[in-house]
């Protein structure tokens, strides 16, 4: 007797299981598309810095980082500016990054590294941190000279200067990377 109702129980609610399972899987496919991650992502295997690679989608880097953006700036649905501050070096300096996408690939990185204090050990740090393949300690001399540095590998794009102050009052180090292969995809 017992059977006969649990069947009837579950044929009377199979139907609504299914539409439930459906709305699901609907929400959830929407979400990973609108989001641009797991089977939707457009990351490459190029490596921009730390875990974050070229042509992820905002809502990846926040994983990757696990840290709120501070400014969102949308020049118009394709083109948007993020803001964010991560510690590259140590916990106690974060930097300023900025990323850069059109339609959710990210394409340009800009970071600016505060080093007023501690100027030649904190430069040496970051331009280790973001993988300069040049020697370490030209790049430094040739930094604190005024010099632009540019370097560029393959696919991706590289510039280092560092800001004064005033003469030989060093302030911030910034750099530009940008990936070629995005960029001339959508002509930028």
């Amino acid at each position: 007797m017992e059977t006969k109702t649990n069947k009837s129980f579950f044929r009377k609610f199979s139907k609504y299981f299914l539409v439930y399972f459906l709305f699901i899987f609907v929400a959830a496919n929407f979400y990973l598309k609108h989001s641009n991650i797991l089977i939707y992502s457009n990351a490459t295997d190029d490596v921009a810095m730390l875990n974050i690679k070229w042509g992820m989608s905002p809502t990846e880097i926040l994983f990757v980082t696990d840290t709120d953006f501070n400014h969102i700036i949308a020049e118009d649905p394709n083109h948007k500016s993020i803001s964010q501050h991560l510690p590259l070096i140590d916990e106690t300096n974060k930097s300023e990054i900025n990323y850069y996408f059109v339609n959710n690939q990210l394409y340009k990185v800009r970071i600016k590294e505060n080093i007023a204090t501690d100027t030649h050990d904190k430069v040496a740090k970051f331009i280790e941190k973001i993988g300069v393949n040049k020697n370490e300690k030209n790049i430094i001399s040739d930094l604190y000279e005024g010099e632009k540095i540019r370097t560029e590998n393959g696919r991706q794009k590289m510039s280092v200067y560092i800001g004064f102050d005033a003469k030989d009052k060093p302030v911030n180090t910034y750099v530009t990377m940008y990936y070629k292969p995005i960029a001339n995809k959508y002509e930028i």
